[in-house]
Order: structure tokens, then C-alpha cells, then sequence
């Protein structure tokens, strides 16, 4: 098969050979390659022609977004000016209005559509706390408090600048005023949650 230029591409077979493929791919001598998902996992390749055979990831249905992924390697940008998907089982479409079938084709519709795609946060954002606590001590006092933090709602904020940190600073005191938060208290720990953002912002840019 590597006389005719068929070759494939998978996380079980040896690094070296993995970035053959790779290289051989990007060189154009490789006409027809045989992979798994890992073909989709930050390689940047000329493919021209994606064939799916399944929608599976081994014992489970492939999640949306990885599929987006996934099809997102046919057609790079600087490579060529268009791409294809294509299903190998012709059920899918011929009998996609069948009682029998009709699941079939449901899976593929729900796949390529992005408003399907599931929730994704980075990882780093795990790093960072989601809560702003009130300064009681709550071994003392029943009243303590906490606000659950949406991290990207606060990176917003952080990019806007200090008017802008400082406008959600006065909302949220507003709202929650009653449960022990005051502007010093939010201030104090949007400091903290700011130079812990920059300091992985550093990593990432280094």
C-alpha cells in the first residue's frame, strides 16, 4: 500500500512514523490516508477530500464540536480553496426518510449543525476561582455568602479596563449588598483574580 501511496495514521503506531506521514502529507506525496481521529488533533495538512466511515468514536457517538474539528482539516486556508466532506454509507442519505433509518440521518444533521456543539472551557480556567466570597467568617456567622463567577464574563470586564471593572464592581455591589458584599470586598479579590489572568496570559504569550 505505501508503493501506491496509501498509508495510515492512528495513536498506536510509532511516533516516527506518525510524523512521516505527517511530512509526507504536507509534501504531497501521499495520495490516500487511512486515520483515526488524531488525524484532527492540531495538524495542519493539505486534505482535500475528508471520507467519514462512522460517527463513532470507538464506543461512543462523536461529540459535535470535535467533528467540527474534525472536518475543519479539508480545505486549510493557503492549502486549497475548498474542501469535502463525504459519508461512505449511502444508507445515510437513501434512506434517510425511511422509519428504519431515519436515525441515521438524524445523527448526521445534528452533527453538522455548530448550534449543536457542546460547551467548551479551557482548562486554565481551573486555575482561576469562580467564587467572590464576603468577608464574614463562616465558621461564625450562618449569613455567609458567596457568588458563583463566570470567568469569561470577568475576562470582559478585565479587557475593558478599569471603567469597565469598576462599572460591574458597583452592579454586583448593588445586587448583593444585603449578603455582606461591599465594593472594597469585590475590589480586593478582582485584584487578585486580574493578576492571576495576566500571569497566564505571560505563559501562554511565552
Amino acid at each position: 500500500s505505501a508503493q501506491l501511496g496509501v498509508f495510515s495514521h492512528h495513536a498506536n503506531i510509532p511516533h516516527g512514523i506518525r510524523l512521516a506521514v505527517e511530512h509526507a502529507m504536507r509534501e504531497g506525496l501521499i495520495c490516500f490516508v487511512v486515520c483515526t481521529s488524531t488525524l484532527a488533533q492540531g495538524v495542519n495538512l493539505p486534505i482535500r477530500y475528508l471520507v467519514i466511515t462512522s460517527v463513532y468514536q470507538g464506543a461512543e457517538r462523536i461529540k459535535v464540536r470535535d467533528f467540527h474539528n474534525l472536518i475543519g482539516r479539508a480545505g486549510r486556508a493557503g492549502m486549497h480553496t475548498e474542501g469535502s466532506i463525504l459519508f461512505a454509507d449511502p444508507i445515510v442519505y437513501d434512506k434517510r426518510k425511511s422509519r428504519r433509518y431515519k436515525w441515521r440521518w438524524e445523527q448526521v444533521t445534528e452533527l453538522l449543525d455548530p448550534t449543536k456543539s457542546e460547551e467548551c472551557v479551557s482548562s486554565l480556567s481551573q486555575l482561576i476561582p469562580l467564587e467572590i466570597k464576603n468577608d464574614r467568617n463562616k465558621s461564625e456567622d450562618k449569613n455567609f455568602h458567596s457568588l458563583s463567577w463566570d470567568i469569561t464574563s470577568f475576562a470582559s470586564a478585565y479587557i475593558g479596563g478599569q471603567d469597565s471593572l469598576e462599572n460591574t464592581i458597583v452592579q454586583i455591589t448593588e445586587k448583593h449588598r444585603k449578603n455582606g458584599f461591599t465594593e472594597e470586598i469585590i475590589r480586593s479579590q478582582f485584584k487578585f483574580l486580574g493578576k492571576t489572568l495576566s500571569y497566564l496570559v505571560a505563559i501562554f504569550h511565552n
